[in-house]
């Protein structure tokens, strides 16, 4: 099957606002595109894509002062069968979380 997936967001920065948007498909996705999910920005400003220790797609701007609109309109195929069930999985608290050391870089 075939999934149309994006987004249209708005944002009112009252001062340059540094921003990571994890918006684009997982790149173990990527080859299932039939339409690429290139982010738009208006206006147009440098952005800078790395993936995150978890091999999630990042992008990281710096948005400017005012009004900066993102978007994206794609399309995807799926087998349309669901995602594996675990039942025994389980949840546990943030706090509970393990904490990377500040100081050790990321991947």
């Amino acid at each position: 099957m075939k999934i149309r997936f994006g987004y249209q967001l708005e944002f009112n920065c009252p001062q340059p606002t540094p921003m990571i948007l994890m918006l684009h498909a997982h790149p173990s996705r990527i080859h299932d595109l039939l339409r690429p999910d290139n982010m738009r920005l208006d206006p147009p400003i440098p952005i800078r894509i790395y993936h995150d220790s978890f091999g999630n797609t990042c992008t990281r701007i710096e948005a400017p002062t005012g009004r900066i609109a993102l978007s994206t309109d794609a399309v995807i195929t799926d087998s349309g069968l669901p995602e594996p069930v675990f039942p025994l999985a389980r949840e546990h608290p943030v706090s509970a979380l393990p904490r990377r050391d500040p100081g050790v870089p990321a991947g």
